[in-house]
């Protein structure tokens, strides 16, 4: 019995993973699209949730947030080299063939050392979300975070 617990304990902690691949970032395209190598070949993997913000001006100052500044962000936290993981939902490529994938990021202040960079785009207001069925695994994580972002004013939500 004991045994069993353990085996399903395992199970339990390795489940974000059970259909997960890993590659290395080439560069980051844009705010949903990273190219990588995966598995001996040059692959976009487009980041399921995210939907790539327009300008976004102040009303206030005028300020602008850009989606060059998400962009720069996002280079921040992954930059060409990183190992990535890549969990795959129900569809695996869109039409343009790119891979659609959630990304896990190195994190040390994690317990599993990852962060999954979707809802970390989107909870640092870099991007918003969008649901895109059947790959809906973590939409309401990502509304929750989109949510937070506006409510905190970060990155494109900005005195909105």
């Amino acid at each position: 019995m004991k045994k069993m617990l353990i085996a399903f304990a395992v199970l339990l902690l390795a489940a974000p993973f059970l259909h997960a691949d890993t590659a290395t970032v080439i560069e980051v395209v844009n705010v949903g699209k990273i190219r990588v190598e995966y598995n001996g070949l040059e692959e976009i993997v487009r980041l399921i949730g995210i939907v790539i913000p327009a300008n976004n001006i102040n009303p206030n100052d005028g300020a602008v947030w850009t989606q060059d500044k998400s962009l720069d962000n996002i280079r921040e936290l992954v930059s060409p080299g990183t190992t990535i993981t890549l969990e795959f939902a129900m569809e695996q490529r869109n039409l343009q063939n790119e891979l659609l994938a959630y990304v896990y990021i190195p994190d040390n202040t994690m317990i599993n050392n990852t962060v999954m960079l979707n809802d970390l785009i989107i909870y640092r207001g870099y991007a918003d979300t969008a649901a895109e069925p059947p790959n809906v695994k973590y939409a309401s994580e990502f509304l929750r975070s989109s949510r937070d972002a506006m409510g905190h004013q970060r990155g494109l939500w900005m005195d909105k």
